[in-house]
């Protein structure tokens, strides 16, 4: 099954893979790096090599601009991979994986931007895009810039910088925007 979902709801695009988007707000989060990343430290390569491409999918399509459903795009720069921004997103894909579900918030009610602060971010964290069933970066970038809310959040030139985290099981992924 191939799955996207948003904050507000979610949305299958047309091959029936699961997305999902949605702004985050909250920028109180601790200012170093802590022990709650430990977990994802040792991620398989190859899972980080499809989070690697996905951020030059990202980019380039930055370089390019778009127009997401009504709203047009104009180039923009590139987002830069952030460490804490990274933890939240493979944790959460795991937790997905782990758990069977997939949502924003997670069986316990801990929301992106609870995830988030528990890195220590100390920027503010704008948006995340989540996404299921996809097996290669090329599609689940597909699959986002087809669906107007993920493309606004990767689009949005106020968002500089991003995790994506890519967990193998069922394919489950997740971007986390935010700024300084």
């Amino acid at each position: 099954m191939l799955a996207l979902a948003t904050l507000g709801g979610c949305a299958d695009d047309p091959d029936g893979n699961d997305l999902g988007a949605g702004d985050l707000e909250g920028d109180d989060a601790p200012t170093e790096f802590n022990a709650h990343c430990d977990p994802q430290a040792d991620w398989d390569p190859e899972w980080a090599q499809f989070e690697a491409d996905v951020l030059g999918i990202v980019n380039a399509r930055r370089a390019e601009g778009a127009t997401c459903g009504g709203e047009s795009f104009a180039p923009t720069g590139p987002m830069t991979a952030e460490a804490q921004l990274r933890c939240a997103a493979r944790l959460h894909s795991q937790d997905m994986f782990d758990r069977s579900y997939f949502d924003h918030t997670n069986p316990d009610g801990e929301s992106p931007w609870d995830r988030v602060d528990k890195t220590d971010y100390d920027g503010f964290a704008s948006g995340e895009n989540i996404a299921q069933g996809y097996g290669d970066p090329t599609a689940v970038m597909d699959g986002w810039m087809n669906s107007p809310g993920h493309c606004s959040n990767i689009m949005n030139p106020d968002n500089t910088e991003i995790g994506v985290g890519f967990h193998g099981g069922n394919n489950h992924w997740t971007q986390v925007m935010g700024r300084r």
